[in-house]
């Protein structure tokens, strides 16, 4: 019969035993666990893959990631704004235009100096024709014996002038222009009015005969306006001297 000693080792070797299957379970737990993690963390693409067809799988990847720098690289270079040249670098296309074509070369050259001129004087230009077509509205208001009604119409002339080109605005004959123009509505419902009171315009429509008259040559202005208002070359000539429209 075992004694009181032996009973304890066995019992103390029972513990161990229990205890040491207990541990390699919960290690081997353990295990499975890590390894369902690392599983879970493989993208689905990739579990049950062999190592070649990982590694083929890897290269393509990093192939494509490669083309996409590659282009990006390539836009952004495309989009980068265009460096400002140097002056060295100005000055040798200048040279070179210069050497492969000299005559083309100083005609730019000469346009570009130009233009600049031009540009730089302009507003000097401009104040000076200014002031000569203010000059010479001046002398045309103060010519009472060619432009009796001058003041009547002088904001009409103003606006008509600043419709031209601004060195011809102090012209004598643009004015003028601007002056019959401004009278041509007036002196069309002048007409019209006398055409009543003569006549010209019955309620019929016709017109009283005309006493035989010298052949009047119009100019095209001048038919254009006779005709719109139904009259013969002397009837039109006959009322633009009374009126004393040129």
């Amino acid at each position: 019969m075992p004694t009181i000693e032996e009973l304890e080792k066995q019992r103390l070797e029972q513990e161990a035993a229990t205890k040491k299957a207990a541990e390699e379970e919960a290690a081997k737990k353990a295990a499975e666990e890590a390894r369902a993690k690392e599983l879970a963390a493989i993208p689905e693409a990739l579990r049950g893959k062999s190592q070649k067809e990982l590694s083929d799988m890897l290269l393509q990847t990093n192939l494509e990631l490669e083309k996409m720098k590659t282009e990006l690289a390539q836009t952004t270079e495309r989009l980068r704004p265009a460096e400002e040249p140097t002056e060295i670098e100005k000055r040798a296309v200048k040279e070179r235009k210069f050497i492969s074509d000299p005559t083309t070369y100083i005609d730019e050259v000469e346009k570009t100096l130009k233009e600049h001129v031009e540009a730089r004087l302009r507003p000097l230009t401009e104040d000076y024709f200014s002031q000569q077509a203010e000059s010479a509205l001046a002398m045309a208001r103060m010519d009472t014996k060619k432009y009796p009604d001058f003041p009547k119409y002088e904001k009409q002339v103003r606006e008509l002038l600043d419709k031209m080109p601004i060195n011809l605005r102090s012209n004598p004959q643009a004015i003028d222009l601007a002056v019959k123009l401004s009278r041509y509505p007036d002196l069309e419902k002048r007409y019209m009015e006398e055409a009543a009171r003569e006549g010209l315009h019955s309620e019929i429509g016709g017109t009283p005969p005309s006493s035989p008259s010298k052949k009047t040559e119009l100019t095209d202005e001048q038919r254009t306006v006779a005709k719109r208002f139904g009259l013969t070359d002397e009837q039109y000539t006959e009322w633009a001297e009374k009126s004393g429209l040129e």
